[in-house]
């Protein structure tokens, strides 16, 4: 890779970090703290990222030299179709300011590496970034307990049961709020799990658990089922290993002794409570499930994400070389019913589902391939280079980053709209990091 000597910033470079990490701590805000204009909610969070990223322009012209993002070109052909394809829509303002959002996001990425230069700096990014997830978390804590305690439900949109809240923390639901947290279990997950040094070990023991809380009393599904593969996913490899006729005795045990404390307590169960009870226990917790079709539930959750997807995959059939730009995909969804979108409340009627199928009907075939390869290399490039490098840490914290952006990848697949800029944010840091670390090492980008 080509060499790269810093310039000092136009501003000083800690001036334009603290923009970055106010945006860190605001950037999953979408009920509070933000701007209605035209329609169009503008977060905090973007507003405190408008000045790092003007000096981030402004920075190679007076430097002479820039740095590009992981995968930069990639991303930016796929923007070029996102772009190219804004007229194709019943509501051209919508996907105008669609498209701004994800030049915004680029930008972001493209500001933080030129920003966070230094190993210093980017350690105390990744240290911000994991305070910003236990904050958040602490927020839904006091969600869930006021209340409870009678003394206000602040920013509460849905309930368990009456008097007993979903958190949502600072996000539109609990999905939301689940989305966004997932991101952070997996991170601080995987540190913890091995051995990083970058916040102690009592700091990320407190995080891991606060986090893994709320995301368990915001009730989202998918959050649970995430968590779940990503805490069974040693047992799962057993279980692989015991079909495939290699699992080790110690491994063979633990299995044993897992699959008996499950048998004895259901069996203990039945017999001091009876079946009737229990059956009356499990309906009485039916509201966990109210969605999913089963326990003799509704199935509207899971019916509606098999519909928007359902939409979704046919707007890209109906014409699949030519995309309807990301804002586009909801009006489109609307002509299939013959309903004609002019305004933002419509188009929230005909959301659809599965980031992956919206850009994929927002870019068209040709445009969803630079997509990919770019979420691709951003996820694999990083895990290459761990192979190279020596340095047990920096191992762990790419390791950690990239796992993380799997998972929020995956759970994006069951939600609309990969504009969030808490995935985009993510994608930042681990940007950062990852050019840090090339350069330290005097390696050549994978």
């Amino acid at each position: 890779m080509k060499s790269y000597n810093e310039i000092p910033l136009l501003i000083p470079p800690r001036i334009l970090c603290m923009f970055f990490f106010i945006a860190a701590f605001t950037v999953s805000f979408d009920i509070f703290l933000n701007v209605n204009i035209a329609g169009f909610n503008f977060r905090f969070a973007q507003l405190a990222l408008l000045i790092p990223i003007g000096m981030s322009m402004i920075h190679p012209l007076v430097s002479r030299q820039i740095i590009r993002p992981l995968g930069f070109g990639y991303l930016m052909l796929w923007v070029f179709f996102i772009l190219l394809f804004i007229p194709n829509t019943t509501y051209i303002s919508r996907s105008i300011g669609y498209a701004g959002w994800l030049c915004f996001s680029v930008l972001m990425i493209f500001a933080a590496t030129q920003i966070f230069t230094t190993e210093q700096r980017v350690l105390k990014l990744i240290r911000v970034y994991l305070y910003t997830f236990f904050f958040v978390s602490l927020f839904g804590l006091l969600q869930f307990i006021m209340p409870i305690m009678g003394i206000g439900a602040p920013f509460v949109t849905q309930w368990w049961i009456p008097g007993i809240p979903r958190i949502n923390g600072f996000s539109y639901e609990p999905s939301y709020y689940s989305t966004y947290m997932i991101t952070g279990f997996i991170l601080i997950a995987y540190l913890r799990e091995h051995g990083s040094t970058i916040i102690k070990r009592s700091q990320l023991n407190v995080m891991y658990y606060t986090v893994a809380l709320t995301l368990v009393l915001c009730s989202s599904r998918m959050g649970w089922i995430l968590m779940i593969i990503w805490l069974s996913r040693h047992h799962i490899r057993v279980l692989f290993n015991l079909i495939r006729g290699k699992i080790s005795a110690k491994q063979f045990n633990s299995m044993a002794i897992l699959s008996g404390t499950i048998v004895v307590v259901l069996g203990i169960s039945m017999l001091s409570f009876g079946t009737s009870k229990m059956t009356a226990g499990l309906e009485r917790m039916s509201f966990l499930v109210n969605g999913l079709g089963i326990l003799g539930t509704s199935d509207h959750s899971s019916g509606a994400r098999i519909s928007g997807l359902q939409d979704t995959f046919q707007v890209f059939m109906d014409n699949p070389l030519v995309g309807h730009s990301l804002g586009g995909v909801a009006p489109a969804i609307g002509q299939q019913y013959n309903y004609t979108v002019t305004n933002n409340e419509d188009a929230k009627m005909f959301e659809g589902i599965a980031v992956f199928v919206e850009v994929l009907a927002a870019s068209g075939i040709i445009g969803f391939i630079p997509f990919v390869i770019y979420m691709t290399k951003i996820i694999v490039s990083p895990l290459k280079l761990v192979k190279r490098i020596e340095d047990a840490e920096v191992k762990v914290i790419l390791k950690a980053l990239s796992y993380s952006l799997v998972f929020e990848l995956i759970i994006l697949q069951f939600n609309q709209n990969i504009l969030r800029p808490y995935f985009w944010f993510h994608i930042a840091v681990l940007s950062s990091v990852y050019f840090v670390y090339l350069r330290k090492y005097k390696l050549k980008s994978a």
